[in-house]
């Protein structure tokens, strides 16, 4: 029992033509006798199954073989923005498989890093900081696969660091100076997201500064707690605080 292939695609101007002979029988199960059955269909994907009968006397039985065609082509949608977690989250959509269930593998620069049945998942291992690239990889029940197209995933989870000094006369009234180191790198040669924003509170109630310098005027004496933060792209943020005391 031989088969052969054949595409037909309407809307293509191209002439399609039958693909290469295959077998379809087992020459150990005897020989095939269409005359006493043969039937065959396909699916909308064009999977195909194709029944016959093959052999002799006891040895008769009915065979089937088959064509499943690999998964459907499919899509990551993770953004590609830098992101805080460690252990992200990356979503894709579905593969089109209609003859049994889909595995999915999460490859990162190559390797895999999870399998599952969903459409998402959250690595199992920590991604260092960086720029990577990602895929995942749609496995059917014959083990045949369809990938996704690469795409890049930036991970960014360490907060900035962040240093400030205070200086001037801490008085009621006086000027005092607030300026602060602030930088987003991450101890490695790994990239960054960088900072987003750096604020100073005084900690009497006056409005928050936005920037790395500051000059403030106390109106009254006693402990005051200064505290600056920062953010970065990915969202990580960090603070310090500083109790001083304004005389009179």
């Amino acid at each position: 029992m031989h088969a052969r292939p054949y595409d037909y695609v309407p809307a293509s101007r191209v002439v399609t033509v039958p693909g290469a002979d295959a077998t379809l029988s087992d020459p150990a199960l005897g020989p095939t006798d269409a005359a006493r059955g043969l039937d065959a269909a396909a699916d909308r994907a064009g999977d195909v199954a194709v029944a016959f009968v093959q052999g002799d006397g006891n040895g008769r039985q009915i065979v089937a073989a088959s064509y499943d065609r690999a998964p459907g082509a499919f899509r990551a949608n993770t953004t590609t923005k830098w992101r805080k977690f460690a252990r992200p989250p990356v979503k894709w959509g579905t593969a089109f498989e209609l003859w049994g269930p889909i595995t999915y593998q999460v490859e990162i620069d190559g390797q895999p890093v999870g399998q599952t049945t969903s459409t998402g998942l959250t690595v199992p291992t920590v991604v260092p900081d960086g720029l990577h690239r990602w895929r995942v990889v749609a496995i059917d029940v014959r083990g045949q696969t369809t990938a996704t197209p690469s795409r890049n995933l930036r991970v960014d989870a360490t907060p900035p660091k962040v240093t400030f000094k205070v200086s001037g006369a801490r008085k009621r009234g006086k000027q005092v100076k607030i300026a602060v180191q602030a930088t987003d790198a991450s101890g490695t040669a790994a990239q960054a997201s960088g900072l987003a924003g750096v604020r100073i509170s005084f900690g009497d109630g006056s409005r928050t500064i936005a920037g790395l310098k500051a000059i403030h005027r106390y109106g009254h004496s006693g402990k005051v707690t200064v505290r600056v933060s920062a953010t970065d792209k990915a969202g990580n943020a960090i603070a310090l605080t500083r109790r001083i005391t304004i005389r009179k």
